[in-house]
C-alpha cells in the first residue's frame, strides 16, 4: 500500500486503515520498526483532508519532532518549561488568545515519543485541550467522543512502540474522557481535535523528570493513559518489522535482546569489537554520544580548541529574583537549562536548543559558517540563520520565576547526550562507555546503540553487562501485552 511517496507494509497498512476508521489506535514496536513512516502517512492524509492548520504534530523533544515535521509540545502550546497544575496551566493558556485559537483549530494532534513524557505533564496538556472547548460541550458523555457530528470526532491514535495484545492495564481504564480531565464525565471536542496520536518506546530511556510522586510517574501507570483504549474505542497493533536494521539482521536481533534484557556477554563482546573497525581520525569525525552533560561539554570544548580560526564568545546575562542566599542555587539551575558561556568557531557543528525558524526546530543539527559583529551565522539544512539570544527561566514550586537567563539558543554538537539524540537516526555514532559512570540508567544503552542501522555504523568500546539495564515496570508493561 502506498500513501503518496510513503509505502506501507502489511502491519502499517492495518494500522492506517484503523486510523481511517476513526478508532483509537495503539501501535507498538522497537526502534526502527517503521513507526515514523506510518506517522508520516497519517500526517500526509490528515493534512490533505483538513489542511495544515488542523493538524498538530509534536513531541517532547525537538529532534524527535523534527523527524516527523513537528514541533515540541511546549511550542505547540506556546508555554514555558514550567507547567504547573492542570487548572493553572489552563488559566494561563486561556489568557493567550492566539495560542488558544491555534489549538481550537486542531482536529488532529499527533504526539511522538510519548514515553519521554511524565503522567503529570500528559494530564496538564490534555486538560488544556478539553478546557478550551465551549462549555456546553463539556457536559456530554464520553460515549459521544467518536460520533460527535459530521466527521469531527475524537480518534486517539497511540503509536507507542511495543506489544501484540491489549495490556490488562489498558483494558480496565476509566472513560476515555479522563484523558482530558479529572472529572467523571467527558465531553466530545466538536469541530476540533479529532485525532491524538502518541508514539514512543517504553523500554528506551525514561523521562528525565521522573519522580515517585503520582504526577511524576511513568506514563502508562496513570489513569489518563489506561483509559485510552477502553472497550471498542481502540485497537492495539504491533509493528513487527525491522526496517532500520533490515540490512543487518544480526544487529537487529542483538538490539531486541538488549531491549528486553536477554543480552549476553557475547553480545557485549561483539559490540565492543566495533571500535577497531575505525581509525582515530575517523572516530573524531563521528558524532559522539555521552550520558552526562558535563562529559558532553568537556569533549566539545576539546574539539573546539583543535579547530583553527578565531573564536566568538557568547556570555549569558542572568536576572535572579531571589534572596542572596538562594542565588547560587538558582544560578546552578539556570546552567542546567542553558550554558553560562558558549564559544564558537567557523566549521563547528552545532545543535539548535530552541526553534530558530519555521523550518529549523529544536534539535536540528547545523554548522557555524561565519562570525561577525552581528553574531554567529549558522547553516541548518541549507538555510542560513543568525540566532538571537532568548530567555530561559527557572521556577519555584509555586510557579514563580526565580531566575532568567539570556543566551544564544545553540550549543556545540561534536558530542550530544543520549536524551537529546533519542528518536533520531544517525549514519554512524561513536560511544566510549569508559568515559562516563552514569550509563547504568534504565534503557539508556539501548537508546544509544539503536540510533544506527548496523554494526558497521557503530563504534563502541568499554561496554559491560553492568551498563545495560531494563526497567522492571517497563518490561512488565511490555510483557503483559506480548504474552
Amino acid at each position: 500500500m502506498t500513501r503518496g511517496a510513503v509505502t506501507l507494509d502489511a502491519g502499517q497498512r492495518e494500522c492506517f486503515l484503523n486510523y481511517r476508521a476513526g478508532k483509537n489506535l495503539g501501535v507498538f514496536g522497537s526502534a526502527g520498526c517503521g513507526k515514523s513512516v506510518l506517522l508520516r502517512a497519517v500526517i500526509g492524509h490528515a493534512t490533505t483532508r483538513y489542511g495544515p492548520a488542523a493538524v498538530g504534530v509534536c513531541s517532547w523533544n525537538g529532534s524527535a519532532a523534527d523527524l516527523i515535521g513537528g514541533v515540541t509540545l511546549h511550542s505547540l502550546f506556546s508555554c514555558g518549561i514550567f507547567l504547573g497544575t492542570p487548572e493553572s496551566f489552563l488559566r494561563a493558556l486561556l489568557s493567550r488568545t492566539r495560542a488558544t485559537e491555534k489549538l481550537r483549530r486542531l482536529r488532529i494532534l499527533i504526539v511522538d515519543e510519548v514515553f519521554t513524557i511524565t503522567s503529570g505533564a500528559l494530564a496538564v496538556f490534555l486538560r488544556a485541550l478539553r478546557g478550551i472547548r465551549p462549555v456546553e460541550l463539556q457536559a456530554l458523555p464520553a460515549g459521544g467522543l467518536q460520533v460527535v457530528c459530521t466527521c469531527l470526532h475524537i480518534c486517539i491514535v497511540c503509536v507507542v512502540v511495543a506489544p501484540r495484545r491489549m495490556c490488562p492495564f489498558l483494558q480496565r481504564g476509566a472513560c476515555l474522557g479522563h484523558i482530558l480531565t479529572s472529572c467523571a464525565s467527558c465531553s466530545p471536542i466538536s469541530c476540533f481535535t479529532e485525532l491524538l496520536t502518541v508514539a514512543g518506546d517504553p523500554l528506551q530511556t525514561r523521562p528525565v523528570e521522573l519522580s515517585p510522586s503520582p504526577t511524576g510517574s511513568l506514563l502508562f501507570q496513570c489513569l489518563q493513559w489506561r483509559s485510552l483504549f477502553r472497550g471498542g474505542r481502540g485497537a492495539i497493533h504491533a509493528l513487527s518489522g525491522s526496517h532500520r536494521c533490515s540490512g543487518d539482521t544480526a544487529f537487529g536481533a542483538m538490539l531486541e535482546r538488549m531491549r528486553l534484557g536477554f543480552h549476553n556477554q557475547e553480545d557485549i563482546d561483539t559490540i565492543n569489537k566495533t571500535w577497531d573497525q575505525f581509525s582515530d581520525e575517523q572516530r573524531v569525525r563521528m558524532p559522539q554520544l555521552r550520558a552526562l552533560c558535563d562529559s558532553v561539554s568537556k569533549y566539545n570544548v576539546q574539539q573546539l580548541q583543535q579547530l583553527v580560526g578565531s573564536v566568538s564568545v557568547s556570555n549569558a546575562i542572568d536576572e535572579l529574583m531571589v534572596s542572596p542566599e538562594k542565588k547560587a542555587d538558582v544560578a546552578a539551575r539556570l546552567s542546567r537549562v542553558a550554558p553560562n558561556q558558549v564559544c564558537f568557531k567557523v566549521g563547528a557543528p552545532i545543535i539548535a536548543t530552541r526553534r530558530l525558524s519555521p523550518s529549523v526546530p529544536t534539535g536540528t543539527m547545523g554548522v557555524v559558517v561565519r562570525l561577525s559583529a552581528d553574531g554567529v551565522e549558522c547553516l541548518f539544512k541549507n538555510q542560513r540563520v543568525l540566532p538571537v539570544p532568548v530567555h530561559w527561566e527557572v521556577f519555584d514550586q509555586a510557579g514563580r520565576v526565580e531566575g532568567r537567563r539570556l543566551q544564544l539558543p545553540i550549543i556545540l554538537a561534536w558530542a550530544v547526550t543520549i536524551h537529546r539524540a533519542q528518536g533520531s537516526e544517525m549514519e554512524c555514532v561513536c560511544i566510549d562507555f569508559s568515559l562516563d559512570r552514569a550509563w547504568a540508567c534504565d534503557g539508556l544503552v539501548y537508546a544509544a546503540v539503536s540510533r544506527v542501522r548496523s554494526f558497521g555504523s557503530l563504534c563502541v568500546r568499554g561496554l559491560t553487562l553492568a551498563h545495560v539495564r531494563t526497567n522492571p515496570s517497563c518490561l512488565a508493561f511490555w510483557m503483559s501485552m506480548v504474552e
